[in-house]
């Protein structure tokens, strides 16, 4: 289990080598885990022995080791990767030491000197029941006029299968619908039930490490849920089963996530495409997600880190790095060469047997050497073309946009005059340019997956994701003609969208 609740480890005896008599050389060290910051280990007395060789204080004053081992009061076998540590001497007084680590693994039988291979993953994700709306728990309560006559909680084997999500050569995920029995006072005077829903990996062929796993398959869906849920799902627990014998494996882990302190609590409630609206669509879409061009991917990396609901960011670095990703995702499907090779080197030649003056031929050669990109302009209209309606939904006065992110963008990038002569957005002008910026980034993304821009705006009518600011964007960029009337308003979340 990949947990990110802090976490003390029970006492253990601590060696560097897995091989070693831990009972009789081992040095004792208290363990903790710290969501924010890794592992901690402290030897209160004395130290930890080295592998091999004999070592005065002072070399030891700082040491490093690829892994340590520490065997724990309930045989638990914990093995902390990329440790490093220093020892300390108070006089009079014992020596001890300290430690710090990324990652721990805990098996009840293995320590592991390389990186373990795993055959199952189950993984529980913030959002993750709200967005399948599935739940296996079934209330139903019976009335006679106004009179209750009771109240049946029923569940079923039908109920707790699996839901298939995707498939492919190195994997099947499902949705796992579960249920949990919370306890309660006997006999049956309270009792309670909690219903969640996993995601169930099932690794196909050669099983990938423990790495390959988190890196490669688990946070790449979660990512991908997390562009559907409208805001940065935070990975709960991983549950993983080693495919050496099939045990189970504990893994700790300080995930860089979302400050959820700051999410707003009707978040969860605001998801713009839950599981109904994309079931039928999830294995093309997945199967798009995983092979996505280098430009979407980088744009998409920019926006998730941005979906926390953070509002610390000073908000000229955050649409400095909302225009990187507008602009990586213009490039996606486009020639961002102007012209073919070919003629871009004719047109060379022509200029080069033109100039007589080598000093002038030199300079204008070198100018003209990265003058066949297509110009960032016509990217982005080809691109707000593409989105139609849904871009004209966000911004309906696109030329002013375009005018406006072309002007800031040089502006706060290379930090020109124009941020202080009044021609470029500013303070909250610049905050809703921002979230439209964002809001084009997202539908874009969510488009190359494989959701038509009609469906974007629906989904937008539908819900109350980010409505605030999709107002304000409305209304900034509203049509001359429309200024005066009411349409940013007359479309609220509840109302059909033409």
């Amino acid at each position: 289990m990949v947990a990110i609740e802090n976490h003390d480890f029970p006492a253990a005896y601590w060696l560097s080598n897995p091989e070693g008599d831990f009972e009789h050389s081992g040095a004792v060290g208290l363990g903790s885990f710290n969501t924010k910051t890794g592992i901690d280990l402290e030897i209160p007395l004395g130290s930890i022995p080295p592998t091999s060789g004999t070592s005065n204080i002072l070399s030891l004053s700082h040491r490093d080791s690829a892994r340590l081992y520490g065997l724990g009061q309930n045989n638990d076998h914990i093995t902390l990767l990329d440790a490093f540590g220093g020892m300390g001497f108070s006089a009079p007084g014992f020596s001890h030491e300290n430690w710090h680590a990324q990652e721990a693994i805990v098996s009840r039988r293995h320590f592991f000197e390389r990186d373990p291979s795993v055959t199952k993953a189950d993984v529980v994700i913030d959002g993750l029941f709200e967005w399948c709306q599935q739940n296996p728990v079934q209330e139903i309560s019976r009335f006679e006029g106004n009179k209750w006559l009771g109240t049946e909680i029923s569940t079923s084997s039908d109920a707790l299968e699996d839901i298939p999500l995707f498939n492919s050569d190195t994997a099947t995920i499902s949705l796992s619908p579960v249920i949990t029995n919370c306890g309660g006072e006997l006999p049956l005077k309270t009792m309670s039930f909690k219903s969640d829903c996993h995601l169930a990996f099932q690794f196909i062929g050669e099983p990938p490490t423990l790495s390959e796993a988190i890196d490669k398959q688990i946070v790449p869906v979660r990512d991908f849920l997390s562009l559907l849920m409208g805001f940065r799902a935070e990975i709960l627990s991983i549950s993983l089963t080693l495919a050496e014998d099939g045990s189970p494996i504990k893994v700790y882990i300080p995930f860089v996530e979302a400050n959820h302190a700051d999410l707003p609590k009707q978040a969860k409630r605001e998801m713009p495409f839950t599981f109904l609206k994309v079931k039928d669509k999830l294995q093309p879409m997945l199967e798009n997600w995983f092979s996505l061009p280098d430009d979407a991917r980088r744009a998409a990396g920019i926006l998730l880190s941005m979906l926390s609901n953070e509002r610390s960011l000073y908000i000229d670095s955050k649409f400095i790095a909302a225009a990187c990703a507008f602009e990586a995702l213009s490039r996606v499907g486009h020639d961002v060469n102007e012209l073919s090779p070919e003629r871009f080197n004719e047109n060379l030649d022509v200029i080069k047997r033109s100039i007589s003056n080598a000093r002038i031929r030199k300079w204008a050669l070198y100018k003209l050497k990265c003058a066949n990109s297509t110009p960032a302009g016509v990217l982005t209209q080809k691109m707000l073309d593409e989105l139609e309606p849904y871009a004209s939904h966000i911004i309906p006065d696109r030329q002013r946009f375009e005018t406006d992110h072309r002007l800031a963008r040089n502006a706060y990038v290379h930090q020109n005059g124009n941020l202080v002569n009044g021609t470029v957005p500013s303070g909250q002008d610049l905050r809703t340019h921002t979230e439209a910026v964002l809001f084009l980034v997202w539908g874009k993304l969510l488009n190359i997956l494989g959701i038509a821009p009609q469906e974007l705006v629906d989904a937008l009518g539908s819900s109350f994701f980010h409505w605030n600011d999709l107002h304000r964007s409305q209304k900034m960029y509203a049509k001359k003609q429309e200024e005066s009337g009411s349409s940013c308003d007359s479309a609220s979340p509840t109302d059909s969208v033409e």
